[in-house]
């Protein structure tokens, strides 16, 4: 199992357009991949539950991976989460 610890940088938080590219990222993979938020943990392949918990700007999440091919996903969403 690995983690990511990440700060959301874009001033109007996860909203919409990111959080679906994020989740077709996540959904490239075969392990399970969750994102917890204030105690909230939820499938990081569904754009629903994501946008759900309305996570905004400077807040601090955690991404966990865990599978077969979870080294190659967490580089994967590392370099993706750069570039938002």
């Amino acid at each position: 199992m690995l983690m990511i610890q990440y700060c959301v940088a874009d001033p109007v938080g996860f909203h919409a357009r990111p959080v679906t590219r994020l989740v077709q990222e996540a959904s490239r993979f075969r392990s399970d991949i969750t994102l917890t938020y204030e105690g909230y943990c939820v499938n990081l392949k569904s754009i629903f539950s994501v946008l759900a918990l309305a996570i905004p700007h400077n807040a601090h999440v955690e991404i966990t991976i865990d599978g077969d091919d979870e080294i190659i996903a967490k580089e994967s969403i590392e370099s993706f989460l750069r570039i938002l």
